[in-house]
This record gives structure tokens, C-alpha cells and sequence, in this order.
């Protein structure tokens, strides 16, 4: 969940902010127990920090939860700050495409192919929108 950090800077204590880099510890969300179809990355697994796929007979698209969904979980977020997460895919045969919903948009590379993972990175636009990027 995002929560502003306190970081250390010249000595001094201040809240993080945007440019400070990833303050985090992720954990891995395995995918539905119904893997062999396309299905909506849960918010869980944002909050996380790693969406994991496994045993699919195809190529799948996982949707993003819509940002209003996106936004009620991460509360503490300003416009301007990030929030990163993984999207690992440990099919050895089939690629996932990651794609958008309401209040989204998505850009950058949104494939995640076989045996890989991909960064995405959450930007807060306004209360009601947000960015993904895949990096």
C-alpha cells in the first residue's frame, strides 16, 4: 500500500517524495485460482507489489482494475507520485498482455512474455485518473 516514507536527507527527517526511489518490500500475489483464462489483475496484488501468472494454454490479456479501485487502495498518493508494480509471468509456452480500464491510460510495452517479468509504474494524474506505464 502506498504510504509516504520517512527518509533521511542531509541529516534531516522529511516525508519522501517523487525522486526518491522505490522505498519498498514486495510480495508475490499469485494469479486467480483460475489461471487458464484472462482475468483482472486484483488490486491486491498491486498493493503487493508482484502480479503472478502461471499454467495458461495460450496467450491471456490481464486487465488493470479501474482507477477509481487503483486510487481507494493507495490513498495517500498525491498527482505526481508513482507507485510501481511487477506483472512476473512464469508460462514457459504463452505471453500476457496487460490492459486498461476506466480511468487508465496505458502506455509503454504491455507484453509480458514468456518466462519474464515487467515493471509497470502507476502515476497519479488527477483524483480520478492514473497512468501505467510498462517498462
Amino acid at each position: 500500500m502506498f504510504v509516504r516514507a520517512m527518509v533521511r536527507d542531509t541529516g534531516q527527517e522529511r516525508e519522501a517524495r517523487a525522486g526518491d526511489g522505490w522505498l519498498g518490500n514486495p510480495a508475490i500475489a499469485a494469479g486467480p485460482a483460475t489461471v487458464d483464462q484472462a482475468n483482472t489483475i486484483t488490486v491486491a496484488a498491486i498493493q503487493a507489489g508482484i502480479w503472478q501468472r502461471d499454467g495458461i494454454s495460450a496467450d491471456r490479456i490481464d486487465t488493470l482494475p479501474t482507477a477509481a479501485l487503483i486510487l481507494a487502495a493507495l490513498p495517500f498518493m498525491s498527482d505526481g507520485d508513482c507507485y510501481p508494480f511487477m506483472v512476473s509471468n512464469i508460462d514457459a509456452s504463452h505471453k500476457i498482455t496487460v490492459a486498461t480500464a476506466n480511468g487508465i491510460t496505458l502506455s509503454g510495452t504491455v507484453d509480458v512474455l514468456l518466462s519474464t517479468s515487467r515493471f509497470f509504474l502507476i502515476r497519479r494524474t488527477s483524483s480520478t485518473t492514473i497512468d501505467v506505464i510498462g517498462l
